[in-house]
This record gives structure tokens, sequence and C-alpha cells, in this order.
């Protein structure tokens, strides 16, 4: 999930059972990834107001 141009949600589940009931199992993985420097064009456009 993009949260801005710089900043974007990611998430992952899982769960797994055995045939017989006898185990289970959950796993996830969240994260957040961020991008700290500006391309030029992000540049151009905020130094234009957009």
């Amino acid at each position: 999930m993009q949260v801005s141009d710089a900043t974007t949600l990611y998430g992952n589940a899982n769960y797994e059972a055995s045939f017989d009931g006898d185990a289970n199992a959950w796993e996830g993985k969240f994260g957040i990834k961020m991008t700290w420097e500006r391309s030029r064009d992000q540049l151009r456009r905020t130094s234009r107001g957009a």
C-alpha cells in the first residue's frame, strides 16, 4: 500500500494447520519502506509549488 511518494507499507500473513489437527502455525511479516532521497522530478515539482 503506497502511503505517499516516499512511503510504502507492506505485509504478508500465513496460517498452516496439519491434516490431523495436532499442529498449527502462524507467520507474519509487516514492514515500512521509506525513501529519503528525492528525485529531480520531485524537487522540480516542489520548487514549482505543485
